[in-house]
């Protein structure tokens, strides 16, 4: 429910970022046949604890981007084999060809995916704002004390209508010549 109640805040930042000329990417948790992260997941998980360790592999629902949010022609998709999009990914180079400073963050889930993300943006110096109300996670509470941690150290955690309304003034600023 907490996913589909972020889609309309992700559907939101995705069509003002193309409105204003701003690089959307998009990644996806995937893993290769012949990657060892399948063993690495499964054991993470724990003997007796229930992992379908083919979810997230090429093709499947797991791997998959919500059908609501399909790429333009143009658009990167990156796999990223592990939580990280930085990790193992062509991420900061498309990052820096684009002359980006600055990230919004949205999706899935916010412990697992989004907030390893945000720590390494943060640390490759890029400014990271979290759409706080475009993200979830599998447990309110894990959601609730991801986003404060983040919010103190590593991102601006903003609502969507928020970062909306920021977009919005720096594209007016710039279509006067400043």
């Amino acid at each position: 429910l907490d996913a589909q109640n972020a889609l309309p805040n992700i559907h939101a930042l995705i069509a003002a970022c193309r409105r204003f000329g701003c690089p959307v990417i998009f990644t996806r948790f995937v893993i290769s046949a012949d990657d060892d992260s399948r063993a690495r997941l499964r054991d993470k998980v724990g003997i007796g604890r229930e992992f379908d360790e083919n979810l997230y592999f090429e093709g499947t629902f797991g791997a998959e981007l919500h059908k609501s949010i399909a790429p333009r022609p143009g658009e990167e998709v990156i796999d990223k084999p592990r939580r990280s999009a930085f990790f193992k990914t062509p991420l900061l180079d498309l990052l820096n060809q684009h002359e980006v400073d600055s990230i919004i963050v949205c999706g899935g889930s916010t412990s697992g995916c989004i907030r390893p993300t945000v720590c390494d943006a943060e640390q490759h110096d890029f400014r990271v704002v979290v759409a706080e109300d475009a993200i979830f996670d599998r447990f309110k509470a894990v959601h609730a004390l991801n986003l404060f941690d983040m919010s103190r150290a590593q991102a601006d955690v903003l609502p969507t209508v928020e970062i909306l309304e920021r977009l919005e003034a720096i594209q007016q600023h710039r279509g006067k010549g400043r």
